[in-house]
């Protein structure tokens, strides 16, 4: 997929709220886990046993169960021409901005690692801070925060939005290798977004690029 195509990726985003599935499992996997992949991606994926999960759509998908669909998605954005040998951060500010578009509401949510806290602001506010702040890192603190994908840098964002009138909250880890953006999402409705998290954190720390 080509980087322009950042409204795929929004209406993937809404499409994994509905979503039905089925299970690719077969080989090694993790105790307590599935693996959720195919010879096509370059990379495999495990989700817990009980998830729900679909290879169908090309998008690599899993949701919990039928009567709560929280979900995560993995996909993967071919760069070329001028975004060839973009960073992480430069994806991103592209990406926000359909956000925006689309989401106006949009609201940053990041854990103070201090007092093991929830705090938010809007993207809207973060913009106009980091534009005032002489501060060189702003946006990687208020926005993204550094983490691993496999074995790769990448940066986790965590944000709040409203689609069709049910405010969702999603966790986008972002990484870029060999030329490929991959997204990781996971999206929740804010009541039972922290239920899921040590599920998704063990999708996380269990995936890797294949070779």
């Amino acid at each position: 997929m080509k980087i322009k195509s950042y409204s795929l990726l929004l209406l993937l985003i809404i499409c994994s709220l509905l979503f039905t599935g089925c299970s690719n499992d077969d080989g090694w996997h993790p105790a307590g886990m599935k693996k959720v992949s195919n010879e096509i991606v370059d990379y495999d994926l495990y989700f817990p046993n009980s998830w729900v999960t679909d290879l169908s759509t090309g998008v690599i998908s899993g949701y919990v169960s039928n009567t709560d669909r929280s979900n995560v998605t993995m996909m993967a954005f071919n760069l070329e021409n001028e975004n060839l040998y973009m960073t992480v951060d430069e994806y991103w500010e592209k990406y926000e901005a359909e956000l925006l578009a689309t989401f106006p509401d949009m609201t940053y949510v990041r854990t103070d690692a201090a007092s093991d806290t929830d705090t938010s602001m809007s993207a809207a506010d973060s913009e106009s801070t980091a534009k005032e702040s002489d501060e060189a890192d702003i946006d990687s603190e208020q926005k993204g925060e550094d983490t691993l994908l496999g074995s790769q840098p990448a940066k986790k964002y965590v944000y709040t939005a409203t689609i069709t009138g049910t405010q969702y909250q999603f966790m986008q880890v972002i990484c870029i290798h060999k030329t490929i953006a991959y997204v990781f999402t996971y999206t929740a409705i804010p009541t039972v977004y922290s239920k899921h998290l040590e599920e998704v954190n063990e999708i996380l720390l269990n995936f890797s690029f294949k070779g």
